[in-house]
């Protein structure tokens, strides 16, 4: 998986994703963003019953994380009861060991280290795409359920068009370092079920894409169409 989520020391964690995403002493959220995205992040959050005040001393990242999170949760997507915990459960009634892709440290450093311009744009992005998430989500899921990646490859690739950068860091970077890993697993003689987000296997530079270009045979299965 992207990380080990059965790792125990996981939780203890939090710590750092907490010190690594606040804000310098002295300053608060609205003296890192634009007047009109703070305005717009206040009112996102006020909807969804969030005082952005109480995220006033982290950083733009973590803030589009938390609005993200708490509007997936008021639609019905709660992270306790997707695929990944899940597989997680699965996983540990077949006593079968998880690994992570990357630690929990460097997905922290992943958004800790964005400029402060990809954080805004983050930030921006993130409120672009709660305004019609239900419906958004619902054609998602759709489109997941029956392997139609291309409507997977346009819906989650779409809202990076006015973020390129942002797409290189979060998404073509570490598809290219995933893919290394792979790679190296391919090569141990063990059979592997790798699950990440929908997002790192469709379009452009996706993890499938690179298997096969270095020569792969990768075959799509279990699909409907």
């Amino acid at each position: 998986m992207e990380l080990d989520l059965d790792d125990p020391k996981l939780g203890a964690q939090q710590a750092t994703l907490l010190q690594a995403a606040s804000l310098p002493e002295g300053t608060v959220l609205r003296d890192v963003v634009d007047a009109n995205l703070y305005r717009l992040a206040e009112r996102h959050a006020r909807g969804l019953g969030l005082d952005l005040s109480l995220l006033d001393h982290m950083e733009p990242w973590l803030v589009a994380i938390t609005l993200l999170d708490v509007g997936m949760q008021r639609i019905g997507f709660e992270a306790q009861r997707g695929l990944e915990r899940y597989l997680v459960g699965k996983a540990a009634a077949n006593h079968k060991e998880i690994v992570g892709l990357e630690s929990l440290a460097k997905q922290i450093g992943i958004f800790a280290d964005l400029s402060a311009d990809d954080q805004e744009a983050m930030l921006a992005q993130t409120l672009q795409e709660l305004d019609g998430a239900d419906a958004a989500m619902s054609d998602l899921v759709s489109a997941w359920r029956d392997g139609r990646l291309d409507v997977l490859s346009e819906s989650l690739i779409e809202d990076f068009g006015d973020f390129p950068e942002l797409y290189e860091t979060l998404v073509t970077e570490r598809n290219d370092q995933w893919t290394v890993e792979l790679e190296r697993m391919l090569r141990d003689g063990r059979r592997y079920l790798v699950v990440v987000g929908a997002l790192h296997l469709v379009g452009r530079d996706s993890v499938v894409d690179r298997l096969t270009a270095r020569g792969h045979p990768v075959v799509r299965v279990g699909a409907t169409n």
